[in-house]
């Protein structure tokens, strides 16, 4: 009503309001344009409104579980958003270094650090990524490993457990460590599986969890990922760019990156 006002004054040439401007994050991280998945899950708008959001809660203050193979905490790339060095099942000690490279790769994917002028950009700017090892070098592990890596992520305090391994058989122990994660609070992600059937893969298909599926670039199922009606949702896991513990390497123009690595499965689905 006073802009109206001020306008019909010959003496003002223009009113408005004096608008708020803010600044629009595109990550620096050399590799950035390489990690397709970003563009297609609008991953650059999600950053804008959390940041926007940032009075009411802080991804700072968010714990993602990686239970897997370990995670590299040394990797550059991830140092900054290592949370502890975690704990390993497999070997029963307090280290929780990855001797697989896959646990990295998934780690990479939830929150490598972004915006530092290193390699890739993770899907949580600034989320502490809390290493568990179950699984050893070959990628295997047992089934009370797995459920005791749960019920460690979830007193921990993890806001987030993120599962990127499974198995088609039904264990009640790993069931009973799902339910007591979930009844603490935590949201367990797993993924789906990948052998193209629509059979339950567990632990995702465990009413308590978040079962994903992958897609390919076009937005269409992978052709790898299992499917089916206890399937909760779907990401990006075809030629998924990432962290990798050892010297795999990618060329970029000019310049060599070591530690990262392209790799497939709702392995990757599920940490995005």
């Amino acid at each position: 009503k006073t802009i109206e006002e001020l306008k019909k004054d010959p003496n003002i040439e223009f009113a408005e309001p004096n608008y708020i401007v803010k600044s629009t994050l595109k990550p620096n991280d050399p590799l950035f344009l390489r990690q397709w998945a970003h563009k297609k899950m609008q991953s650059e708008q999600g950053w804008e409104i959390a940041d926007e959001n940032r009075d009411l809660w802080s991804d700072e203050d968010i714990i993602i579980a990686i239970v897997d193979t370990g995670v590299n905490y040394n990797h550059p790339d991830l140092k900054s958003n290592i949370y502890s060095e975690g704990i390993d099942f497999y070997d029963w000690d307090n280290d929780a270094m990855d001797e697989n490279g896959h646990g990295t790769h998934v780690a990479g994917i939830a929150a490598a650090v972004t915006n530092n002028h290193v390699g890739i950009a993770g899907t949580c700017l600034n989320c502490k990524i809390l290493p568990i090892r179950f699984l050893g070098p070959r990628g295997d592990g047992s089934a009370y490993d797995a459920a005791a890596s749960i019920i460690y992520a979830a007193d921990s305090g993890a806001d987030i457990i993120s599962n990127s391994w499974g198995s088609s058989y039904n264990s009640e122990m790993i069931h009973e460590a799902v339910i007591y994660a979930y009844s603490k609070g935590s949201i367990i992600i797993a993924a789906a599986g990948n052998n193209d059937r629509d059979s339950p893969f567990y632990p995702a298909a465990y009413p308590e969890a978040i079962a994903v599926a992958a897609t390919d670039s076009s937005d269409k199922k992978a052709y790898f990922s299992n499917y089916g009606s206890w399937v909760d949702v779907s990401a990006p896991g075809q030629g998924i760019l990432s962290t990798y513990s050892q010297r795999f390497f990618l060329q970029n123009g000019t310049h060599i990156y070591y530690g990262y690595k392209l790799l497939s499965g709702t392995s990757m689905a599920a940490p995005f």
